[in-house]
């Protein structure tokens, strides 16, 4: 014979539980920017003991995933483009690998943002950056530049539309490039595409949307409600 037993929760303790579920549910979303790359631009790298230099990498939109403010939105970047150099080889001559000491920056416009109206003249620097390694690696039958441990500065005004830190610690960054040359030699090729996810320093609250979060509550209730109603919680009664 099955015995069912059920656990005794005080009111005031109930509602704590429900206050701290949606708590948890306010703080979900990262505050992440990310960065569209297009085709274009110059890889170049001398082989054994040289950097990997990128060198005007068309940078097309920023866009606000789970961002405070303007969420979903994306900005048109004018004269956008990205430039970086890579810390020294350190691969072992048939791959393609550098290490610490790579820097990078994205520069351009964006209008209504950075400038009332782009004019060629007054690109800024809208994402710089330091970064520990690069690898380029054969997925799916093309070659992915990845590059890892980066952390940066997003410009200010750019950071301010999506309200998010000017600090930024990036998961993601990799693209997709054509290159003629053997892995571990001298490399020249050109970008395809990629993306940049700008996300929030280690210990920044993440969010949910104010729809999102009433969502889970409304979720946790009917759970909660549920193991009340089958008996697998009780409220203790009042004294």
């Amino acid at each position: 014979m099955c015995h069912r037993r059920a656990l005794w929760v005080k009111k005031p303790s109930a509602a704590c539980l429900l206050a701290g579920f949606a708590l948890f549910a306010g703080q979900a979303f990262a505050d992440t920017t990310d960065w569209a790359l297009g085709a274009g631009g110059l890889y170049t790298a001398a082989g054994s003991g040289g950097v990997l230099t990128g060198s005007n990498i068309p940078t097309l939109t920023v866009t606000g995933d789970g961002t405070p403010l303007d969420n979903g939105g994306s900005l048109l970047i004018v004269d956008g483009f990205l430039n970086f150099t890579s810390g020294s080889y350190n691969g072992n001559g048939s791959n393609w690998s550098w290490g610490s000491g790579g820097v990078l920056n994205l520069t351009g416009c964006i209008p209504g943002v950075t400038a009332a109206i782009c004019t060629g003249s007054n690109n800024v620097n809208l994402l710089s950056d330091d970064f520990q390694s690069v690898q380029i690696e054969s997925v799916l039958g093309s070659l992915d530049a990845v590059f890892g441990n980066i952390t940066g500065t997003l410009n200010a005004r750019v950071a301010a539309f999506f309200g998010v830190s000017t600090q930024f610690e990036t998961a993601s960054f990799a693209t997709t490039i054509v290159t003629a040359g053997r892995p571990g030699g001298s490399l020249v090729g050109t970008n395809l595409l990629g993306q940049i996810k700008a996300d929030p320093p280690t210990g920044v609250p993440e969010r949910w949307t104010i729809f999102e979060s009433l969502a889970f509550f409304g979720l946790v209730s009917l759970l909660f409600a549920t193991l009340i109603r089958f008996k697998i919680l009780r409220l203790a009664p009042s004294l």
